[in-house]
């Protein structure tokens, strides 16, 4: 009697360790980043408006990190002309709408660890034509990564204010350099 008594605690207690070693571990993820972006020949909706590759450099509670990304808009409102907005500082502007958006971060404090994530709709961009500032805002969600990421997931929302600081031409379907800085607030769930 005392023998299966020692088992089943010793049992149960070893059920309850390999139970909660195996529980995911959620965080909370927040970032500040800057950077760049630059248009590319990237064009996913084939609509001659191409979409933008992102260079971004920041700080996070998991550390310092650089971060590479694509983002291509849409005027959803097509054929038609896009429809009004107002910028976050009471502006007039057009509202683009996602057509697709990835970023690769990479974590320096992580020995290099690979964090994905993918912006999903309904992200949306409102931008003024005359002064090429935007602000974006949206939802993104982790898709995995590399070394302490791998199968990570995870959500949040981000907002990000942009600037044009030079185009090749007026218009869309134009080429556009300018700069942009953001914040990312979630949740990270590592397996």
């Amino acid at each position: 009697m005392m023998y299966a008594r020692s088992f089943l605690v010793g049992t149960t207690l070893m059920l309850m360790l390999t139970a909660s070693s195996g529980q995911a571990n959620h965080k909370p993820l927040d970032l500040e980043f800057s950077g760049t972006f630059i248009s590319t020949n990237f064009d996913a909706n084939q609509d001659s408006v191409p979409g933008a590759l992102l260079l971004l450099e920041g700080k996070s509670n998991l550390g310092p990190f650089t971060a590479q990304g694509i983002f291509e808009s849409y005027n959803a409102n097509a054929p038609n002309p896009p429809s009004a907005c107002t910028l976050p500082g009471g502006e007039a502007g057009i509202q683009l709408a996602l057509v697709t958006g990835s970023l690769v971060m990479r974590f320096s404090s992580r020995k290099g660890d690979l964090l994905y994530a993918q912006f999903i709709p309904p992200t949306t961009s409102c931008l003024n034509t005359a002064t090429g500032e935007s602000s974006i805002s949206g939802t993104s969600q982790i898709i995995g990564g590399s070394g302490k990421f791998t199968n990570a997931t995870g959500s949040g929302q981000f907002s990000v204010s942009t600037q044009y600081l030079a185009a090749d031409a007026p218009g869309p379907g134009s080429h556009v350099f300018g700069s942009q800085t953001g914040t990312f607030t979630g949740t990270l769930t590592l397996p």
